[in-house]
């Protein structure tokens, strides 16, 4: 598992040390961004359900940490905030295996699958609109759809007697 996984990252390390962006032409740059783009959804789908079984072994204990945000704050070069965000992500979107084969498959960004996940917490039923939605539509936009669909179903568990 891990020599594949090795070697895999050692040839892509190689085949990106040889693209010249100034030598491109034409579509080029936009196709090397697109192939670069649907690698880079892959590999969050993957390390988001890495980082969720990571925080079940807890390795911040292990490594003196005081939490698993602190751990990954350290570890990724990043905020704690960051890290606390992308934690949550990760325990998110393992919960909801739509969203993650949408982001393993490159059909949407992780600050898509965030906000999808996110939703489907609240509303497990928005899920399927939203990703349909976040396929066509930009962060922002999917971001409002979230919100509208937040309140409407806010809105119908109150009209039924739930608390939202």
């Amino acid at each position: 598992m891990f020599d594949r996984l090795k070697a895999a990252a050692t040839e892509t390390t190689a085949a990106l040390a040889e693209l010249d962006p100034d030598a491109m032409i034409g579509t080029q740059p936009a196709r090397c961004l697109e192939i670069i783009r649907s690698q880079e959804r892959a590999l969050a789908a993957k390390r988001l359900a890495l980082l969720a079984r990571a925080e079940d072994m807890h390795p911040w204990q292990r490594d003196g940490y005081p939490s698993f945000e602190a751990w990954l704050a350290a570890h990724d070069g990043t905020t704690t905030g960051k890290a606390k965000r992308k934690a949550r992500t990760a325990r998110q979107v393992t919960k909801h295996p739509k969203t993650a084969k949408a982001l393993e498959g490159g059909e949407i960004s992780e600050d898509q699958a965030d906000v999808v996940a996110d939703a489907a917490d609240s509303n497990p039923g928005a899920e399927d609109d939203l990703l349909d939605t976040a396929t066509a539509v930009s962060y922002t936009h999917l971001r409002a759809h979230e919100t509208n669909n937040s309140i409407s179903y806010a809105v119908f568990c109150l009209k039924r007697g739930g608390g939202g």
